[in-house]
């Protein structure tokens, strides 16, 4: 799974939106964007059942000074 669409696709758009408590139209937006919301990262990774690309999903990188 390299991609939104893939990630989304394979596990299921229903299944993912009971999973995080989203609606399903959010789900059908998510596989359109860039970047999946990284608050979903662990439950796709779970229902997928492998780590999952983390430069899919829109985690903010730490400023180190």
């Amino acid at each position: 799974m390299k991609t939104p669409r893939e990630i989304i696709e394979t596990i299921g758009r229903d299944a993912i939106a009971e999973r995080i408590g989203a609606a399903p139209r959010r789900v059908d937006r998510a596989r359109t964007e860039r970047a999946l919301p990284a608050s979903w990262y662990a439950a796709l990774c779970d229902m997928a059942g492998q780590d999952l690309p983390r430069q899919l999903f829109t985690f903010k990188g730490l400023d180190v000074a």
